[in-house]
């Protein structure tokens, strides 16, 4: 059941939650890690399935199949490859068969680490939408990010494009980023320090530009936030977020008002038994 709580912290968007269901449990890294392509929970309680997955050699495999009520139909089927071991590709076809609609989606992701410290990662998915009645849409993501990575400390750069008819019916999107294109720079650092008193620390610093198709600032945000971990039992965290953000309109996607918001806020929190698998707890305040 507490797989199924999220946090308190305020969103505009959907929070992803655990799948607490066996069978999309066991084998889960098989079947790829971006929730923007294929998120478990979209799948419902069936009356069916099967699935395979496992690797040989480079090549990592896995598919499966549910039937559901209403003769409902979910598939998926996703190859991972290493080319060595700093550079790794996959590709994934998911779909869904339903009485109201026909989806599926298709996506390509690549991505290396080259002997100068340099890192790069690509993505790119397209999705076709047949409703009932209607005529089909198709829409695509694409996701780039080139940064370079140190012992400790990292820096980079993003770039984001979402259709605003960019549809995977089993995958979470945040709904207020289709329709828009983003760019972006961080700044990360981390490290861990043993058993000593402080025993984990972190920092990231993230500025970020999100505008709307026809132009318009969807999203521009400072964000800098940290954490310390003492005595590997307790960590204290401080983050500040400030930002204009624009709110979708209506119920069709990429449709954005002429209101903007001004967010500004600070978020304290303190976790206890931060090492254990068993019982953690804490809490947090924004204001």
């Amino acid at each position: 059941i507490e797989t199924q709580i999220t946090d308190a912290d305020f969103s505009y968007n959907e929070k992803r939650v655990a799948d607490p269901r066996v069978f999309f449990r066991e084998g889960a890294g098989y079947f790829g890690d971006d929730s923007r392509i294929f998120y478990s929970p979209r799948v419902p309680d069936f009356y069916a399935g099967a699935k395979v997955f496992g690797q040989e050699r480079a090549l990592r495999y896995a598919s499966f199949v549910t039937t559901s009520p209403d003769s409902r139909v979910d598939a998926l089927a996703r190859l991972a490859f290493a080319a060595d071991p700093t550079h790794n590709g996959s590709l994934s076809l998911v779909g869904s068969s339903r009485d109201e609609l026909d989806n599926s989606t298709v996506a390509l992701a690549v991505n290396g680490r080259e002997q100068i410290g340099t890192v790069w990662d690509l993505t790119y998915a397209a999705t076709r939408d047949q409703q009932q009645g209607q005529d089909s849409r198709t829409g695509s993501l694409l996701d780039f990010d080139l940064g370079w990575r140190g012992d400790y400390a990292g820096v980079g750069v993003r770039y984001e494009s979402y259709d605003k008819d960019f549809a995977p019916a089993n995958g979470l999107l945040k709904t207020d980023r289709l329709g828009t294109n983003s760019r972006s720079a961080y700044f990360t650092y981390y490290r861990r320090s043993g058993t000593e008193s402080l025993s984990e620390r972190s920092f990231d610093i993230v500025r970020s530009n999100r505008e709307t198709d026809d132009g318009r600032a969807q999203n521009k945000n400072w964000y800098a936030g940290g954490s310390l971990e003492w005595n590997e039992f307790v960590r204290t965290g401080l983050s500040y977020s400030d930002g204009d953000y624009r709110p979708t309109t209506g119920t069709e996607p990429g449709q954005f008002g002429d209101t903007v918001n001004h967010d500004r806020y600070w978020t304290v929190s303190v976790d206890f038994n931060t090492r254990s698998s068993l019982v953690g707890y804490g809490s947090s305040v924004s204001s």
